[in-house]
């Protein structure tokens, strides 16, 4: 019984999809009133019959929802399942175990509602009648004060019947508005609808211009790596051409050192060849000098 089942931990979800054929829906709704009040889930279930959509909410205990939902999920007979809310709940907003079909739901309520209104009014109409054949048993002895309770049992009556006129025409003006409600639920969801896929193809355009600048970063990137490896090359060439360019005067260096060396050679040897030339001419002149000399001084006095 639902007095049995304590609202501890209530939970509430809410979830849209679309129904493959039609005809599933009598059993989807058979087995929701089966299987739901046992593991007291309670809820409602629209569906638009233009577009097969269906827009069910679920309230009870969360370890039984998460393990309803995942059975959801696995069911073939519906698609394009999108959770609008999954959140903790208060108090339940649909009293009755079970699953109610479309605005049956709210209709439901209000007719139990306005049944125990009619059954408080007929008890009390009953009330009135009996209370008003006792006041006509009275008549024949008090006709003064009966005359005065039938008109008061009357009024009563009366205004009972009014009373009821008044709950018929409310119960009327909520299932107007209910369906109203339900109306506007419906059209506040296709207008949700058509700005979520606005949205998502304003996210594939964005995510387009996103992969395109990636594209674009990494052939930048690439350009880059091929202008700084040629860069790097023409380092290593101009590193290579200084060394040996380096080496080169390093070996004009130690030429010209040697070629130095080897001139003061040669220069040594013509100076040493020429002044051994000129010793050997001033010894031939000193020679002539002094033969000249002893042919040119007196003889010695004896």
């Amino acid at each position: 019984s639902e007095a049995s089942f304590k609202d501890d931990h209530l939970h509430t979800i809410a979830y849209t999809s679309i129904v493959k054929r039609k005809d599933t829906l009598p059993a989807i709704f058979a087995a929701s009133n089966k299987n739901n009040p046992s593991n007291a889930i309670s809820g409602i279930l629209w569906y638009e019959d233009a577009t097969g959509r269906i827009v069910q909410v679920l309230e009870g205990p969360r370890e039984k929802l998460q393990a309803l939902m995942k059975k959801l999920y696995a069911d073939s007979r519906h698609f394009q399942m999108d959770v609008m809310y999954n959140r903790p709940l208060a108090r339940r907003c649909y009293a009755s175990f079970g699953m109610l079909y479309g605005v049956e739901a709210a209709i439901a309520d209000a007719d139990a509602a306005l049944q125990q209104a009619l059954q408080k009014a007929d008890e009390m109409v009953a009330n009135a009648s009996d209370k008003a054949e006792r006041v006509m048993y009275d008549v024949k002895n008090q006709s003064s004060k009966c005359r005065a309770a039938v008109l008061e049992t009357q009024r009563r009556v009366n205004y009972l019947q009014e009373a009821l006129r008044v709950l018929n025409d409310e119960r009327d003006y909520a299932q107007q508005r209910l369906q109203r409600t339900l109306l506007f639920q419906i059209s506040k969801r296709r207008l949700i609808e058509r700005e979520v896929a606005s949205a998502r193809m304003q996210i594939a355009i964005r995510n387009e211009e996103l992969f395109e600048a990636g594209v674009n970063q990494t052939r930048a990137l690439e350009l880059l790596t091929r202008q700084l490896e040629k860069q790097a090359k023409l380092e290593a060439s101009a590193a290579k051409l200084v060394c040996d360019a380096q080496r080169a005067a390093d070996a004009v260096r130690s030429a010209a050192h040697t070629a130095s060396e080897a001139a003061l050679s040669r220069a040594k040897r013509k100076a040493s060849q020429k002044a051994l030339s000129m010793a050997h001419s001033a010894d031939s002149s000193l020679a002539t000098l002094a033969e000249i000399d002893e042919e040119t001084r007196p003889p010695r006095q004896q």
